[in-house]
């Protein structure tokens, strides 16, 4: 069995990816909560302001989510220097061992590197996904006490000042 750390980095998505991503797979609970990959690529490459990036587990890509920000997102904060985390999803296989959670701690220094600009992220997580909320908080996320109601449901408001 191996014990050593995963190596987790996190990356712009470019084609290479693709064909990995395409073969995501999330249970139908799962997907109540977030979008594959080519879902959300989608989505992504049809506006501007949405960056997906790639979870990589040993130089695999192994997870995914979108970097959101501009006007259309104040719903989520008043701030204008915020940035969106959306769409966060981990293989099946790679679930449970820690990826999802070290990709989590890697976003800060992310953001800050290749957007300067920002002074905060924010990311929305539903009631009933628990295990998010939970891998989110232990990340460095804070729970501010502010919800909305989302596509599934009420949502928790996580943020993380930069």
């Amino acid at each position: 069995m191996d014990h050593r750390e995963p190596n987790v980095a996190l990356k712009f998505w470019n084609p290479s990816d693709q064909e990995i991503l395409e073969k995501f797979h999330l249970t139908d609970e799962q997907l109540a909560f977030t979008l594959l990959p080519k879902v959300a690529l989608k989505e992504a490459t049809d506006d501007r302001n949405r960056y997906p990036v790639v979870i990589t587990r040993d130089e695999i890509p192994v997870g995914f989510f979108v970097l959101h920000c501009g006007r259309d997102i104040s719903e989520y904060s008043p701030n204008p220097e915020v940035m969106l985390l959306r769409s966060l999803s981990v293989d099946s296989p790679y679930q449970g061992k820690g990826v999802a959670k070290r990709a989590m701690m890697l976003v800060p220094a992310f953001v800050e590197l290749y957007f300067p600009d920002i002074r905060e992220i924010v990311l929305a997580v539903n009631y009933r996904n628990t295990v998010a909320k939970m891998m989110y908080l232990e990340s460095g996320f804070i729970d501010t006490g502010t919800t909305r109601e989302g596509k599934s449901g009420p949502q928790y408001l996580l943020h993380y000042n930069l």
